[in-house]
C-alpha cells in the first residue's frame, strides 16, 4: 500500500475521524501481499501505511496527498499489486475526506553531480596533482591523496595519524603484498573498481578467482571494506563462469581459508556455495588433497552441505 502523508499545516489538532483509522487499519490487514511501500516523504511530519501510526498536530481540516504514485514512479504501473491498492486507497480516503487526491508531481532529476564527482576523484588516479602520500609495493610507487585513501581505508588512516618516522617521510611502504594486488586497490580507491591483470588471467585461466581471492585478503588486512565486497561479488561471478579451472579454484579456497581470521567468513561462504554448486568436484583427487591439507574446511563443507540438505 502507498505511503500517505499529512502536510503538517492541514492537520486536525484534537480528534482523527475514528471511521477513517477503521477502514484504513481494515485495509491494511487485507491488503495485497505484495503492496509496495516506499520511505516516507522528506518534509512531511505524519505518515499513514495502511492506516497505522497516525498522529495529528495543528491546522485545519486533513488533506491528504499521496507521496507514491504511478505518475511519480512510472515503472510501479507495472505493478498489478501496487496499481490495485493505490486506486482503493484513494478512493477510501478521497471518499470519506470529501477532497480531492493529489499526486506530487515528478521532480527533474540528474545523475551528473555524482558523475562528475566519480570523474574528478578518477582523475587523480596516478596523479601527482595535489598528492601528499606515496604508497609504494615492491615494484612500483603510487602517488595518492590523503583525503582519498584515509577515507576508505582505516589502517591507512591510522598509519597517518601514527608517530612513525614514514610516517613524516611520506611513504608507506608495502613489501610483503603482491604487487599486483596492491595495484589492484589503488584502482579500487579512485575507480570504484579494479581489474584481473591480463597476465594473470591468461597464466591461471581461472577466470580470475585466485586473483580476487587475495584482492579479499588485501583489503580485510588493510581495512578496506567495500573492495571486500566487490572481491567477493567478483569471486561469485568469476565462479559461474564458463571459463572454469579447478586448480585455480582449489587455490583460491585455500586463499581464502588460510590467509584470513577465522572469524571472516564472508569469502569462505562463497567458496562452500561453490562447493555445493559444482558437486563433482569432492570426486577429484586433487581437491580431496586440498581439503585434508586446509584446516577447518572439511569440517565447513560437511556442516554446509548438512544445513543446506544437499546429498553427496
Amino acid at each position: 500500500m502507498p505511503w500517505i502523508s499529512a502536510a503538517e499545516d492541514h492537520v486536525d489538532g484534537h480528534t482523527i475521524d475514528n471511521r477513517l483509522l477503521t477502514i484504513l487499519d481494515h485495509y491494511s490487514t487485507t491488503a495485497n501481499s505484495e503492496s509496495i511501500s516506499m520511505p516516507p516523504n522528506p518534509g512531511r511530519t505524519s505518515y499513514i501505511s495502511g492506516g497505522a501510526n497516525m498522529r495529528a498536530g495543528s491546522g485545519s481540516p486533513l488533506l491528504f496527498e499521496t507521496t507514491v504514485s504511478p505518475e511519480r514512479y512510472p515503472s510501479l504501473r507495472k505493478s498489478r499489486a501496487f496499481m490495485k491498492d493505490y486506486h482503493a486507497c484513494t478512493k477510501v480516503c478521497a471518499g470519506l475526506l470529501g477532497t480531492a487526491f493529489t499526486s506530487t508531481p515528478s521532480l527533474p532529476t540528474t545523475d551528473a553531480p555524482q558523475r562528475e564527482l566519480h570523474s574528478a576523484i578518477a582523475s587523480l588516479h596516478l596523479n601527482e596533482l595535489y598528492s601528499d602520500l606515496i604508497i609504494a609495493s615492491t615494484t612500483k610507487s603510487y602517488p595518492v591523496h590523503k583525503v582519498v585513501v584515509c577515507t576508505r581505508s582505516d589502517f591507512i588512516a591510522g598509519w597517518c595519524r601514527s608517530d612513525r618516522d614514514e610516517v613524516a617521510d611520506g611513504i608507506l611502504s608495502l613489501p610483503n603484498d603482491d604487487p599486483l594486488v596492491v595495484d589492484a586497490m589503488i584502482q579500487y580507491f579512485y575507480r570504484l573498481d579494479y581489474a584481473v591483470p591480463v597476465e594473470q588471467a591468461q597464466d591461471q585461466e581461472d577466470a580470475g578467482l585466485l586473483f580476487h581471492a587475495k584482492v579479499y585478503t588485501l583489503a580485510e588486512m588493510y581495512l578496506v571494506r567495500g573492495l571486500k565486497e566487490l572481491a567477493v561479488v567478483k569471486f561469485k561471478t568469476a565462479s559461474l563462469s564458463q571459463n572454469w579451472n579447478t586448480q585455480g579454484f582449489l587455490d583460491a579456497a585455500k586463499e581464502a581459508y588460510t590467509s584470513t581470521p577465522e572469524t571472516v567468513r564472508t569469502l569462505r561462504q562463497v567458496v562452500l556455495e561453490t562447493f555445493a554448486m559444482r558437486k563433482e568436484l569432492l570426486d577429484k583427487e586433487e581437491t580431496q588433497e586440498v581439503i585434508k591439507g586446509t584446516d577447518g574446511l572439511a569440517y565447513d563443507i560437511l556442516f554446509h552441505f548438512h544445513q543446506t540438505q544437499y546429498n553427496f
